[in-house]
């Protein structure tokens, strides 16, 4: 789930741990994703930025002793309005309105 503050004017990223029935914080960002997809219960994909044309993709190892959110390859292109879906380990984000989000959003 994530967060954003509009006065603190970053995001915060929270699970619910079911063992412990708590909700834990991961590392806040400056952005919010569009979307989040996790991985093997150990990498958190944070893809896109919410009401914004985006390429961003980050992610977070959940296993590491000093947590932060690491940039990787961004999409081909900017999307907008999209979904993203895991499947065998690999993150997909899903169509999106690229062309006429380019047009009215600029």
């Amino acid at each position: 789930m994530s967060f954003w503050s509009e006065s603190m004017k970053k995001c915060s990223i929270n699970w619910y741990d079911y063992e412990t029935n708590t909700w834990q914080t991961i590392l806040d960002m400056t952005e919010q994703p569009a979307h989040l997809a996790l991985i093997s219960n150990q990498f958190v994909f944070a893809v896109g930025s919410y009401n914004l044309i985006s390429q961003s993709v980050k992610m977070f190892d959940l296993s590491l002793q000093t947590p932060s959110w690491l940039s990787l390859v961004n999409m081909l292109v900017g999307r907008r309005h999209f979904g993203v879906g895991v499947l065998n380990n690999c993150v997909y984000a899903v169509s999106s309105i690229n062309i006429l989000a380019n047009l009215y959003y600029k």
